[in-house]
């Protein structure tokens, strides 16, 4: 299972990469696992999808991310495992990739 805090980063990624639409994107990844039967990659977008709703909700409520979820911000000197990082696992199928 892919901890929580990678789920957090993938989605706060998606938001700083799409905005607004990251939920968007995040469903419309979601429905590319359910037309392949992937069922792991199912549960890891609804993880995403629950995490962008509270990350979204956070900045609505503060205005702004804040100190507590500043680690979620994607560093361009991150060094994050490739096979840890939920939105890395999902690149392939966002690209297109045929499975």
């Amino acid at each position: 299972m892919i901890p929580d805090l990678d789920i957090y980063r993938a989605a706060n990624l998606l938001i700083h990469r799409h905005g607004a639409d990251a939920m968007i994107e995040a469903s419309r990844l979601l429905g590319i696992t359910l037309e392949r039967g992937d069922h792991e990659g199912q549960l890891l977008w609804r993880r995403i999808k629950q995490a962008i709703v509270v990350l979204q909700a956070h900045v609505k409520q503060n205005g702004a991310l804040g100190a507590a979820l500043a680690a979620f911000r994607p560093s361009k000197t991150a060094n994050i495992p490739f096979h840890t990082t939920p939105l890395r696992l999902a690149e392939p199928i966002a690209r297109g990739w045929a499975a």
